[in-house]
C-alpha cells in the first residue's frame, strides 16, 4: 500500500519538477513577474510529496539506512537534476564578465568578454531575453540575430561619442548622460532612424553604461 502511495507521490514530484524546470527556463528567456509565486506553489507541493515519500519509506522496513530502502527518495531528488542543469547553464552565461553594456528605450544589451551577448528588449515585465554571439571590429558590433523587435531592427551597432555639453541642451527624454552610445546601422553603414507611423525620427541611441574596451 505504501509502495503504491509512494509511486503516486513520485509521479507528483516528477510533474512538479517538470513545471519548475519550464518556469525557470522561460524566466531566462522572458520577464515573468509571477515566477516567484509559481516557484513557491510548486516548491511547496514538491516538498510535501518528498516528505511523504521519506516518511513512508522510513516506516516500511526496520532495516537500517540503505539506498535500496530509500530508492524512491533517491529518484525523487534526481527529478531536480534538469532544474539544476538549467540554472547552472544560464547562470554561467550571466556571470561572464561584461565588455560593453548599453541600455535605453526598453533595451538592455550586455556584450560579454567571451564573444556572447544577452539582450533584453520590450516593455517592463514583458521583455524578451535573447542570447547569442557577436563580433567587435573597430567601432562596429555585429550580432547573429536580425530584426529582434520593432526597436532592434538591425544586427549591427556603431559605437559613437556624445557631446555632453550639447546633450544638456536637449530635452530629458532625448539627452544622453554617457560619453559613448550605440546606434543601429545598416549594411552600408547608414544610421537607422526610428520609424513612426508617418515619418522617421532620430535614431534610437543606447547609452553605454559599462565600457571595458579601453
Amino acid at each position: 500500500m505504501k509502495l503504491s502511495s509512494n509511486i503516486s507521490y513520485l509521479v507528483g514530484l516528477i510533474i512538479c519538477s517538470y513545471f519548475i524546470a519550464r518556469v525557470l527556463y522561460s524566466s531566462y528567456h522572458s520577464d515573468n513577474i509571477f515566477a516567484i509565486f509559481m516557484y513557491g506553489g510548486l516548491g511547496l507541493i514538491w516538498l510535501i510529496c518528498f516528505y511523504q515519500i521519506v516518511k513512508n519509506e522510513r516506516k516500511s522496513s526496520k532495516v537500517k539506512f540503505r539506498v535500496t530502502k530509500y530508492w524512491i527518495s533517491v529518484i525523487s531528488v534526481l527529478t531536480l537534476v534538469p532544474v539544476i542543469a538549467i540554472f547552472v547553464f544560464y547562470q554561467q552565461k550571466l556571470n561572464v564578465p561584461t565588455l560593453i553594456k548599453a541600455q535605453r528605450h526598453g533595451v538592455y544589451a550586455d556584450f560579454k568578454t567571451d564573444g556572447t551577448y544577452i539582450i533584453k528588449s520590450g516593455a517592463w515585465a514583458s521583455r524578451t531575453h535573447l542570447y547569442g554571439k557577436y563580433s567587435l571590429r573597430d567601432s562596429i558590433i555585429e550580432i547573429d540575430t536580425l530584426n529582434i523587435d520593432k526597436i532592434l531592427t538591425s544586427n549591427r551597432f556603431l559605437i559613437k561619442y556624445s557631446n555632453l555639453e550639447e546633450e544638456k541642451q536637449k530635452p530629458d527624454y532625448e539627452s544622453l548622460e554617457t560619453a559613448k552610445y550605440l546606434v543601429q546601422i545598416d549594411r552600408a553603414g547608414n544610421e537607422i532612424r526610428a520609424r513612426q507611423i508617418f515619418y522617421d525620427t532620430l535614431p534610437y541611441r543606447f547609452e553605454i553604461v559599462v565600457d571595458h574596451t579601453r
